[in-house]
């Protein structure tokens, strides 16, 4: 009976979490209430704290709602592939797919800042970005990249990553070659032969 009860509870919250979604993807996390939220599952604030202990609990499992598809899809992308720096380009890919073509992953990089401000969303973030930063280092242990900051590189990897379902068209070149061009700069940078000769110069 008790077990039947836990698994309602469940399945009434998992509904809440959508519910959540839906309301934050229509008024924005900021706006969002968490009465609108109730209204659509027929609740009143009042009796949704039986399920939620506040909206920032709503936004932290609507996020790793939309961080755990990200890590589905660079499973699918990654397959067999064992290399770290291949391992790293698929989440990069999975991260960016994900932000643009679903309406929540649009909400939370278009509210990084937000979310980031949050203790617990801030730090769903970090556990999110910690594979990426394994993959570098283990990268760097191969003698595949050169000896960095693993910590911050992975955070201007995410920059970037987060930055391109702001400002991507689909007019401005396809989304393939956006996320090739952004992952060349990320692995090589923006200086060539002729740019190291003229700062040897100076």
């Amino acid at each position: 009976m008790a077990a039947r009860k836990t698994l309602r509870q469940e399945l009434r919250r998992e509904q809440i979490v959508e519910a959540a979604g839906q309301v934050f993807a229509e008024y924005g996390i900021t706006a969002a209430t968490l009465e609108q939220v109730g209204e659509r599952v027929g609740l009143s604030k009042a009796s949704l704290y039986y399920y939620v202990a506040s909206k920032d609990d709503l936004v932290a499992s609507v996020l790793a709602s939309v961080l755990a598809s990200i890590d589905r899809r660079a499973d699918e992308l990654a397959g067999d592939t064992t290399d770290p720096l291949e391992l790293l380009k698929m989440r990069a890919q999975a991260h960016v797919e994900i932000a643009i073509e679903s309406p929540l992953g649009r909400l939370i990089v278009s509210s990084i800042d937000a979310v980031s401000d949050n203790p617990t969303t801030a730090r769903l973030l970090r556990d999110h970005e910690e594979p990426a930063r394994q993959l570098l280092q283990t990268a760097q242990e191969h003698g595949t990249v050169r000896d960095i900051d693993a910590v911050n590189a992975t955070k201007l990897l995410y920059g970037a990553l987060n930055s391109i379902p702001r400002w991507y068209r689909p007019e401005s070149g396809s989304l393939t070659s956006v996320l090739e061009q952004t992952w060349t700069i990320f692995l090589h940078g923006v200086a060539g032969p002729r740019a190291e000769t003229r700062s040897t110069q100076t």
